[in-house]
């Protein structure tokens, strides 16, 4: 599992959550109501929002995981992905799509 460069974070996280977040990601523990957006390599989809119990759960293989940030509302979490998608669209990334992802999970 690894973190995407430019992290997104929702807006009703503060630093003190943030911390108990990263802590739980990197212990591999679960925090209810915290939503996750990530990749997998090799997935169907280009992007995945998932709660960290579904991540933790055990169907994934955690090191073909890339986290772009997390959110505590589900909505909020889906605004996000749009974002992360529209700013690679702008850079002229999105052509590239998940290769641009993997080249930089591989470095």
């Amino acid at each position: 599992m690894k973190f995407y460069n430019t992290f997104y974070i929702g807006k009703g996280i503060n630093k003190k959550k943030k911390r108990k977040i990263l802590k739980a990601l990197k212990k591999q523990e679960t925090l209810q109501g915290i939503y996750l957006l990530c990749a997998r390599y090799k997935a169907p989809h280009l992007l995945e929002i998932m709660s960290m119990e579904e991540l933790f759960r055990g169907h994934y293989d955690l090191k073909s995981v890339i986290i772009f940030g997390f959110t505590d509302d589900q909505l909020e979490s889906f605004f996000m992905a749009r974002d992360l998608v529209e700013t690679w669209y702008k850079s002229e990334q999105l052509e590239k799509g998940k290769q641009h992802l993997w080249a930089s999970y591989t470095k």
